[in-house]
């Protein structure tokens, strides 16, 4: 999986937990400023999990701390994106 590819789907995810066009969702996006709260970060854990098994057959668990310390949509990418091993670790803000 490339970059972007793991940026789409974070983008779906989201844009089909907030019942919103996806294309809203710039990676700089804060996302506060699309309503992200507690239960729609849970809802986003839950969506993303399910798109990845379903594209790549990979079982992940985005947790609670990565959600809860990411700022904008591109923090959210970044986080799945180690989950995924797309990138290390070491790698990521």
């Amino acid at each position: 999986m490339t970059e972007l590819q793991v940026a789409e789907l974070v983008a779906s995810a989201m844009a089909d937990v907030l019942d919103i066009d996806p294309v809203m969702l710039r990676f700089d996006t804060p996302l506060i400023d699309v309503g992200v709260d507690s239960m729609v970060r849970i809802g986003f854990a839950d969506c993303v999990e399910a798109k990845v098994r379903e594209r790549w057959h990979v079982a992940i668990v985005v947790d609670d701390e990565s959600l809860s310390r990411a700022i904008t949509v591109g923090d959210l990418t970044d986080r799945v994106e180690v989950l995924l091993g797309a990138v290390p670790v070491e790698e990521t803000p």
